[in-house]
């Protein structure tokens, strides 16, 4: 039986932030003040994909609502998700966390994403607080910040 090691596969992920949640305290990087404390995301108990997180996978930080609609950083699964069964949500902890310095609108990548089957509607796909895209779209959205002079402004380290 070969096990994923061995088949040197990561999945990639698109994590949602959505300002004033019941979880989220607001932005992205309000987000990325309670990781620097200590490194968890939290995973709500009936997220879509959330047994299929593992360490390694590649995550997208996108910021939705009203002020958002863009993607705003990248890291790295360290952990597995974390069953927390006194708590409302599980989480998992990221390392390598980026923030672009310049976030990438949505609407400039629209019509690239194949993750996105109706352009009109394209919030559909982001429900659920995680994605799974196909691994040509993470390269895509990380080469378009690269791209973009899209320095990295933040960076933690891994654990």
């Amino acid at each position: 039986m070969f096990s994923r090691e061995m088949l040197s596969m990561e999945n990639c992920w698109i994590f949602v932030s959505y300002p004033y949640s019941e979880f989220n305290a607001g932005t992205i990087s309000e987000m990325e003040q309670e990781l620097r404390k200590n490194s968890k995301w939290p995973i709500g108990k009936r997220t879509p994909h959330r047994k299929q997180l593992c360490a390694g996978d590649k995550v997208i930080f996108y910021q939705a609502g009203e002020e958002g609609k863009k993607f705003v950083g990248c890291g790295e699964l360290f952990s597995n998700l974390q069953f927390d069964e006194n708590q409302k949500f599980d989480f998992v902890s990221i390392a390598n966390i980026e923030l672009f310095g310049k976030p990438i609108p949505i609407n400039k990548l629209l019509e690239t994403l194949s993750f996105i089957h109706n352009e009109r509607c394209y919030g559909h796909h982001f429900q659920g607080g995680i994605v799974k895209i196909p691994e040509e779209d993470y390269r895509l959205i990380m080469r378009r910040a690269h791209q973009s002079k899209a320095k990295i402004s933040i960076k933690i380290k891994n654990l």
